[in-house]
């Protein structure tokens, strides 16, 4: 199931990254912009059976990624 979405490439890589890094088997899924849309949103997926052990990597890469640059 999708856990994550951005417009970012580089951003759902680091959040692949992280996961991998815990032993967690996502996979990006690219999809071509809709129309309207400025470019393709790339999504993060997981096994069902993993997503509850991700919230927390997940949690945590969006309050990382939140801060404001100081």
């Amino acid at each position: 199931s999708a856990i994550y979405a951005s417009a970012y490439q580089g951003e759902v890589e680091e959040l692949l990254r992280l996961l991998r890094a815990e032993g967690l088997n996502p996979m990006m899924v690219s999809q071509s912009a809709r129309p309207g849309a400025a470019g393709p949103v790339y999504e993060v997926r997981l096994p069902e059976k993993e997503v509850p052990r991700a919230k927390p990597l997940l949690q945590f890469f969006l309050l990382k990624s939140a801060k404001t640059p100081s």
